[in-house]
């Protein structure tokens, strides 16, 4: 078999609830000509047991054992280690549909396309099922970094599969340490460049929700909070600040956000410093308006960071 057609990435960190369903999806697509670069990020469980026996039984199954370092630098482990056309990343603990490469790939030759993204739906560990469907169509000749920075335009990755020469080209890397909004800020970096994109309008990953897990999104600390400030900064410092001023104002109202659900070590002065300084009173008022996180924003902005919280709390 000569060069894939596309590389699919799987960090993996104590993952083996989720594991074999994750990994029977991948070794059972339709599309055959893949690899599949399974990056174990130190797990203590039996993660790289059940990674090995794929391995052993699939010559497509490469298995990389690191120490634990986090998602950013496993992702980046094995986008070295890659020699697809195209790059896709699945989490470990998700699952995609038989034919997700076949379908994508597929549009990817015939549109010339440099990125093909699906609809992907959430499975929350409740039960409950979430359809993400995106009208692709009604953002032709939309500004499409506008619309990621607004959150109109999906920023994840796995939902996607990218042409492996835009890392090359463009020397793109995951950022070491950004492990909470590394996708955002990936796709950021993309979207800085002139890259084509095409859409499969099918449900083809299955994004896992567990609401009590120990994921980044639901445990906000101020690690976690600082990575999402990083990310926040390298846009304003990337994007032309007057152009994109509604979306980038946007980013920091969620930064804010994000600060207020730190559950310890936030400060005061260390909120004020690190979000509020930065954003102002009338972009707040002009380009977020009376939204849920915009009026949240607001009340901080004017009544302090303890108010904040509270506020916070009564609306979410």
């Amino acid at each position: 078999m000569g060069r894939p057609k596309v590389s699919i990435s799987v960090p993996v960190y104590n993952a083996e609830n989720y594991l074999r369903q994750c990994l029977d999806s991948l070794v059972n697509q339709t599309l055959q000509d893949i690899e599949i670069i399974i990056v174990n990020d130190g797990s203590t469980d039996s993660s790289e047991s059940i990674c090995n026996e794929y391995a052993e039984k699939d010559s497509r199954v490469k298995l990389i054992s690191k120490e634990n370092g986090g998602s950013a630098s496993a992702r980046q482990v094995a986008l070295e280690s890659s020699t697809g056309e195209y790059i896709c990343a699945c989490d470990a603990d998700d699952w995609v549909e038989p034919r997700m490469c076949e379908l994508l790939y597929k549009k990817a030759v015939e549109t010339s396309a440099d990125i093909v993204m699906c609809d992907y739906v959430e499975n929350h560990s409740t039960g409950k099922v979430v359809n993400k469907i995106y009208p692709f169509n009604a953002l032709q000749g939309k500004d499409i970094l506008s619309e990621t920075l607004l959150g109109h335009f999906p920023h994840m990755i796995w939902n996607k599969i990218i042409r492996r020469e835009l890392f090359i080209n463009y020397n793109l890397y995951w950022e070491n340490g950004i492990n909470h909004g590394e996708d955002m800020l990936m796709c950021m970096k993309l979207l800085n460049h002139d890259v084509s994109i095409a859409m499969v309008s099918e449900i083809l990953y299955h994004y896992r929700i567990d609401k009590d897990g120990n994921s980044y999104t639901h445990n906000i600390t101020l690690s976690t909070f600082n990575q999402s400030r990083k990310i926040v900064e390298w846009a304003e410092s990337n994007f032309d600040n007057r152009k994109y001023k509604k979306g980038l104002t946007h980013l920091w109202v969620n930064l804010s956000i994000t600060g207020l659900r730190v559950k310890s070590d936030m400060t005061s002065k260390m909120y004020n410093e690190t979000v509020m300084d930065a954003l102002p009173l009338d972009s707040i008022m002009k380009y977020e308006g009376l939204t849920g996180k915009g009026i949240v924003a607001l009340l901080t902005k004017l009544f302090g960071y303890r108010f904040g919280r509270i506020i916070l709390k009564q609306i979410y």
